[in-house]
């Protein structure tokens, strides 16, 4: 046993000193340490070198990662729930993996901004919840709004309705910011 483990030891550290070369956005950035990416694709090609693609990180030096700002979007972006009767558990609302807010117990309406969480072009929002002992009918709205005189104008790209439920709720939705 105890030599099975060394072989298999021994097997990972060869691997590992035979790594592939890492490139992010086209620049090489082998040797990178302490840095997170998110929102980003990674490919492995045939040579088993990684392509990072990651929106809005540029590569500075040796090791070395910035984040620029992201392209200013040209609309504000909402999401609404409208519930007829107020779910007994939370629902969480995620922005391309982010928390972006929670509906909370008791709650039948929420509105929330979700600008902040967005990149131009594609995105994903997903609203998550348990399982509810009696269905729970969703309405969902995302899109484009703004503030006049304290309510809000929606033109909504998503309107859904959705049933919370004995399974729970797990919803995807494609959006695309301009």
């Amino acid at each position: 046993m105890r030599t099975m483990l060394f072989f298999a030891l021994l097997c990972v550290a060869a691997n590992a000193a035979d790594a592939a070369d890492i490139y992010v956005n086209g620049v090489k950035a082998d040797g990178m340490t302490a840095q997170e990416f998110k929102d980003c694709t990674v490919k492995f090609d045939d040579k088993g070198v990684v392509h990072i693609t990651a929106p809005g990180v540029k590569i500075l030096s040796e090791g070395a990662a910035s984040t620029e700002p992201a392209p200013k979007l040209t609309a504000a972006y909402f999401v609404a729930l409208n519930l007829p009767k107020p779910a007994v558990g939370p629902i969480k609302i995620l922005v391309n993996g982010t928390d972006a807010d929670i509906v909370k117990p008791g709650e039948k309406t929420k509105i929330t901004e979700i600008t902040k969480f967005l990149r131009k072009g594609p995105n994903k929002v997903l609203f998550m919840a348990g399982p509810e002992k009696n269905a729970v009918p969703i309405q969902i709205l995302i899109g484009t709004g703004k503030n006049s005189d304290g309510s809000l104008e929606l033109t909504p790209s998503v309107d859904k309705q959705v049933q919370l439920a004995d399974n729970g709720l797990s919803e995807a939705f494609d959006l695309t910011a301009q």
